[in-house]
């Protein structure tokens, strides 16, 4: 049985804050993101890029298909720290999660985000052919590398402006929810 509760929250002001969702990927044309037949371990593009604002990061979410080997997200900040914020050393296609950081961590504008995956295509039983080249694509035959990340940032600032991507990468989403 299901007891579901429901619960809703009027505030009299807007809130000062919002919830945005921003995709963080390497380049994805076929000369950078190509995965060699048979390579156990290859290294893909990095993705990284510039926060314009201040912003807290309260959650990550990876998404490869199922060659994707690792991942790791680092943040490096303005005063030359480094941070780990998440790494999947054993990333596996059918346990795609969210990570929901218990605390948020603060992001001061000028900050880098950094995120680097590596991939296997080498035999490991399944329908995927390991003599094949890899390129990016939609689906599970082919790959991706996505690094969601979930930021609360000021109500005034608009999604478009809050990651400035860095050398080749790009930076969707936007989408602010609540």
């Amino acid at each position: 049985m299901d007891v579901t509760k429901v619960g809703f929250t009027l505030a009299k002001e807007p809130p000062k804050r919002q919830f945005i969702s921003l995709a963080l990927n390497p380049a994805r044309d076929r000369e950078s993101f190509a995965i060699p037949p048979q390579d156990p371990n290859w290294t893909a593009p990095t993705a990284s890029a510039e926060f314009l604002v201040d912003a807290e990061l309260v959650s990550l979410l990876y998404h490869m298909h199922d060659r994707g080997k690792d991942a790791i997200t680092r943040l490096e900040y303005p005063d030359g720290r480094t941070e780990t914020v998440l790494n999947v050393p054993r990333y596996d296609f059918n346990w795609q999660m969210t990570y929901d950081f218990a605390k948020p961590t603060r992001i001061p504008k000028g900050t880098k985000v950094v995120f680097n995956a590596h991939y296997r295509n080498t035999v490991r039983g399944g329908y995927l052919n390991p003599n094949k080249w890899v390129y990016w694509g939609d689906q599970t035959w082919e790959e991706m590398m996505g690094n969601w990340l979930g930021l609360v940032i000021d109500r005034d600032v608009k999604p478009d402006d809050v990651l400035k991507p860095l050398g080749k990468s790009n930076v969707g989403g936007g989408g602010g929810e609540g």
